[in-house]
């Protein structure tokens, strides 16, 4: 499967726009079924690690708030 909300399509890759034709034309030259998104509309992600007593975190503001949080 995959994470929510996109569901599991294996041998397939969706790709932004943005990346190029060139790019997205190499992919299915190699067999790639390639689906093809609008720019900037995937990759909402965050996260979060502990190293040592530090706490890092990220977020990717794409489309909503972005935020990390953790304790």
């Amino acid at each position: 499967s995959s994470f929510y909300p996109r569901l599991s399509h294996p041998g397939q890759v969706t790709i932004e726009s943005r990346y190029g034709v060139s790019l997205i034309n190499e992919l299915r030259d190699r067999g790639h079924k390639v689906e093809v998104e609008s720019d900037w509309s995937l990759g909402r992600c965050s996260a979060a690690v502990r190293d040592g007593n530090l706490l890092r975190a990220a977020a990717n503001p794409r489309q909503m708030q972005g935020y990390a949080v953790g304790r």
